[in-house]
């Protein structure tokens, strides 16, 4: 199964919270067979790359960040171009914005 994940950020950029349960999740997933895609905002890394567990991250530039929130749009953009590529779309959290 192709699944993508929506989360603000992952560990080991940040460490406990959503980026470790995303972290152990999306590692999870993939030693039980499935591709996993996590899109988030994780700053100071490289735009795309494989974890170490095998699953794939994208990051994306905020745009701004309101409130500790951070707004993207081109992770929207991305997210309706991209959609029909995967089985399941699991988005994280409702206190940040991606638009």
């Amino acid at each position: 199964m192709k699944i993508l994940r929506v989360a603000p950020d992952i560990y080991p950029h940040t460490v406990g919270g959503f980026g470790i349960h995303i972290h152990e999740m999306s590692k999870e997933q993939v030693r039980l067979g499935h591709n996993v895609t996590v899109y988030t905002a994780s700053e100071g890394v490289e735009p795309e790359y494989k974890a170490d567990d095998g699953y794939y991250v994208r990051n994306f530039k905020p745009l701004i960040k309101v409130l500790g929130n951070s707004i993207m749009p081109s992770m929207l953009f991305n997210l309706l171009e991209e959609q029909s590529n995967y089985d399941i779309v699991h988005a994280h959290s409702h206190l940040f914005f991606l638009n």
